[in-house]
């Protein structure tokens, strides 16, 4: 009857395991996705603004020069970010 019980334990405490790395990997390819689908929509983004820049320069005037500096910078910004998180993809995923 020992030898029983041992093996139900076994098998569930191995049922808990696989469970729990199956919660991971979920958990794992979630954050992955998140970080990816934060990678592409911050890329949509600075094309956006780098387009938005170019408008600028095409009509460039006095009036619109403070407006330029702060789209260099916001795309500075977002180019910094893309690049944490491709740092942390490939840190934390391996891609």
């Amino acid at each position: 009857m020992k030898g029983y019980f041992d093996t139900a334990l076994a098998n569930k405490i191995e049922d808990e395991k696989i469970t729990n790395q199956n919660m991971i990997d979920i958990i794992e390819q979630e954050a992955k996705a998140k970080v990816s689908n934060y990678i592409r929509e911050a890329n949509k983004v600075l094309i956006s603004k780098e387009d938005e820049l170019k408008k600028r320069y095409e009509n460039l005037n006095m009036f619109n020069m403070n407006s330029i500096v702060n789209l260099k910078l916001d795309i500075e910004q977002i180019k910094k970010l893309i690049k944490v998180a491709k740092e942390i993809e490939i840190e934390y995923f391996g891609k």
